[in-house]
């Protein structure tokens, strides 16, 4: 999955509308759906995909969601799933690893489980991201490659 621009910037108004006009589904960023959680785990696994093949190792698990009723495994979110608990536990596990591991003194929340999901926490996903790509993007700049002239520092001699 390619790298979508992260929506950080909800707000009660928003949810407020959102359950006002659920039908309205072009200006409805309020309402957690489908889309959202695609756009979320998508860059939080591109993040972490990058960050492996850097050498550094970040935990998580990606969706492989199984339904018991019909037999059917998703690996990405569909409009007629559900998002449970368990998902959205998951998807907290990610971001705070991505947080503590990564993204270490930002001043980022970590949330721990619980059975309550919110509009802040839901940004939160996605600055994270947002933060992260800035922050690889600004990794890359300062590579020095060996073979290059200044990659042994200064000459000894």
């Amino acid at each position: 999955m390619a790298w979508i621009t992260p929506i950080f910037n909800r707000t009660v108004s928003d949810t407020v509308t959102a359950r006002a006009a659920q039908a309205n589904e072009e200006n409805n960023k309020g309402a957690l759906n489908y889309q959202d959680l695609n756009r979320i785990e998508g860059n939080h696994k591109e993040l972490m995909q990058w960050l492996e093949k850097e050498g550094y190792y970040i935990p998580r698990t990606y969706r492989n969601y199984k339904e018991s009723f019909n037999g059917i495994t998703y690996t990405d979110w569909q409009e007629v799933n559900i998002p449970w608990l368990s998902e959205i536990n998951r998807i907290r596990a990610n971001y705070t690893a991505l947080v503590q591991l990564f993204l270490v003194g930002l001043g980022l929340p970590v949330f721990g489980e619980s059975n309550y999901l919110d509009w802040q926490e839901v940004n939160d996903w996605e600055r994270v991201a947002a933060v992260g790509k800035e922050m690889t993007e600004n990794m890359k700049q300062e590579y020095i490659y060996c073979g290059t002239m200044n990659s042994g520092g200064e000459r000894l001699l």
